[in-house]
């Protein structure tokens, strides 16, 4: 009997290498949020940056997504309000 597998969450950046650095996002099934797989994609997305010679990545996050907010602050990322993206926070981290 072949057991399937299901993705419960994805990481992925999208390099600008003219920029010197890559913008993120990070997508995890609700029910497995919590678990430390956001915590996980995240900090192989950052070794990966680093690992490029990245100089920056960033991302958005809405507000209302505090976990993923809190996690961004533990490793060290920056958040800048935008005015014309309500609700939106945008975050980098310097590498």
């Amino acid at each position: 009997m072949k057991m399937m597998s299901r993705c419960r969450g994805a990481g992925r950046i999208h390099v600008d290498e003219a920029a010197d650095n890559a913008e993120f996002s990070v997508l995890v099934e609700h029910d497995w949020g919590r678990l430390g797989l956001g915590a996980l994609l995240m900090q192989r997305l950052v070794d990966d940056c680093r690992r490029r010679g990245l100089a920056e990545i960033w991302g958005y996050v809405l507000q209302e997504n505090r976990p993923m907010l809190y996690l961004c602050k533990e490793l060290g990322f920056v958040r800048r309000l935008h005015a014309n993206e309500p609700g939106t926070t945008q975050i980098s981290l310097r590498l």
